[in-house]
C-alpha cells in the first residue's frame, strides 16, 4: 500500500475550523487506497487516528536564531522519518509551511530519491520578490520534479497572480473546504442580547485597528463582542472602556465549541486589514455563510467580491469607525438581504466542501 504523507508544519495548537482540512484528506486516502500519515508539530488539538508528531515549529514570537536552528533540526527529523517510511510513488502533501520549514523540506527533497516522490504543494499567498518566493522559484525550476508535482491554490485572483509570476507551472484552484451546512441551525436575532462574534485566533491584521474603531464608535450601544482573549493585548489602556461589551473566549476552540459559538452569534464581524486580504480568502467567512450567518467584511477584500455576486455589498464596510449598531440592524432586517444571503449560502454549499474538494483532488491525481 502506498503512503499519503500530510505535512502541515504550522498546525500547532490549532483547533476549530482548521479541522476542516482533515476530512477530505481522510476521504481521499480511503478512495485511493492510501495509508494516511500525518507529520505535524508535537503539540496540536487535531484529533487524528494516525499521528506522527515530529516537526519542530517556531511561530513569529520566537527569535531569529531559534528559527535558523529549526531549519537544521527539521531537516534531520524529516530525513530520518522518510528514510524509514518513504516508498516508491508515495505522495507528499505539503501545506502551511514557513520559510524556515520550507528550506528544511527543500534540503530533504534535494538529498532524497526524487523519483520516489509525488508532491502536492499548496501555494496560499501571492508571489512577490520576497526571500521566501525567490527560494520557492529556485526550488521549482532548479530542484523540483515539475512533472511529478501538483500545485494547488484557493481562489481565482490568487491563481492569476501565481500564473503571472511562475511561468510553466500549472496552478489548480480548489474548492473551499469550509462548509458547515450540516450544522445549520436557525437562530432568531436577539436585539436585547445582541451578540457579535469575531471568530478565530487573534492576529493584528484580522482584529486590529478596524475593530477598535468599531468599538470606540459604539460604546453607548448595548451588545456583546465575543473574541479571542489575546485581543486584550491590543486594547492596552482602553480595555476599561470596552469591558462591559467584550466576552473573551479561548484562543483555540475545539471543533465542537467553535461551531457552537458561530451558531449562537447574531452577527459575524471580520474587520480584516487591507491590503493583507486582497488575495487571501477566509475560511471563517465561508463557514459563516454556509450557516447562513450575517457576516460583515472589509471593503476591497476577496470576500466583498463574493458578496457582490449576490447583491450583498451592504455587508462590506469601507470605514469601520462609521459602522453603527443601528446600521447593522437595518441591514440584517432588510428582507432582500435576508433572501440574498440565503441564496448565497445555498450556492456556496453546492460548490464547496469536503466532497467537492475530494472530487477535484481525485481528478488532478489521476496521473499519480
Amino acid at each position: 500500500m502506498r503512503n499519503l504523507f500530510v505535512l502541515m508544519p504550522s498546525f500547532e495548537n490549532y483547533g476549530g475550523h482548521e479541522y476542516s482540512f482533515i476530512k477530505p484528506l481522510n476521504l481521499f486516502s480511503r478512495n485511493r487506497n492510501l495509508k494516511l500519515i500525518y507529520v505535524l508539530p508535537k503539540f496540536n488539538k487535531l484529533k487524528l487516528k494516525n499521528k506522527n508528531f515530529k516537526i519542530i515549529f517556531f511561530s513569529k514570537q520566537f527569535k531569529f536564531i531559534s528559527k535558523i536552528v529549526s531549519i537544521l533540526v527539521n531537516y534531520f527529523i524529516i530525513k530520518k522519518f522518510f528514510e524509514k517510511k518513504l516508498k516508491n510513488k508515495d505522495i507528499l502533501y505539503l501545506d502551511g509551511y514557513s520559510l524556515y520549514f520550507f528550506i528544511s523540506f527543500i534540503w530533504f527533497y534535494y538529498t532524497s530519491n526524487q523519483k520516489k516522490i509525488k508532491l502536492i504543494l499548496w501555494l496560499r499567498y501571492p508571489i512577490t520578490n520576497s526571500i521566501k518566493d525567490n527560494i520557492l522559484k529556485f526550488f521549482l525550476y532548479k530542484i523540483c520534479n515539475l512533472k511529478e508535482t501538483i500545485f494547488l491554490t484557493e481562489n481565482e485572483l490568487l491563481k492569476k497572480n501565481i500564473k503571472k509570476n511562475l511561468k510553466n507551472v500549472k496552478i489548480n484552484k480548489m474548492p473551499s473546504l469550509h462548509n458547515l451546512s450540516r450544522f445549520n441551525k436557525v437562530k432568531k436575532i436577539n436585539k436585547k442580547n445582541f451578540t457579535i462574534l469575531c471568530p478565530g485566533i487573534y492576529r493584528e491584521e484580522k482584529y486590529g485597528k478596524n475593530l477598535i474603531n468599531f468599538l470606540e464608535n459604539n460604546l453607548n450601544n448595548i451588545f456583546k463582542v465575543k473574541i479571542s482573549r489575546k485581543f486584550k493585548i491590543n486594547l492596552k489602556n482602553t480595555y476599561y472602556s470596552f469591558k462591559k461589551q467584550i466576552i473573551f473566549i479561548d484562543n483555540n476552540l475545539n471543533y465542537k465549541n467553535f461551531i457552537k459559538e458561530v451558531q449562537n452569534s447574531d452577527v459575524i464581524l471580520l474587520p480584516y486589514k487591507m491590503p493583507d486580504y486582497k488575495y487571501r480568502t477566509s475560511g471563517l467567512f465561508f463557514e459563516s455563510i454556509s450557516l447562513n450567518k450575517f457576516t460583515f467584511v472589509s471593503s476591497g477584500t476577496l470576500m466583498e467580491n463574493d458578496l457582490k455576486k449576490f447583491n450583498l455589498q451592504s455587508f462590506a464596510v469601507k470605514k469601520w469607525k462609521d459602522l453603527k449598531i443601528n446600521r447593522i440592524f437595518n441591514i440584517i432586517e432588510d428582507k432582500k438581504n435576508i433572501n440574498n444571503l440565503k441564496n448565497f449560502s445555498i450556492y456556496y454549499k453546492k460548490i464547496n466542501g469536503p466532497i467537492s474538494f475530494l472530487n477535484k483532488l481525485n481528478n488532478l491525481c489521476e496521473k499519480f
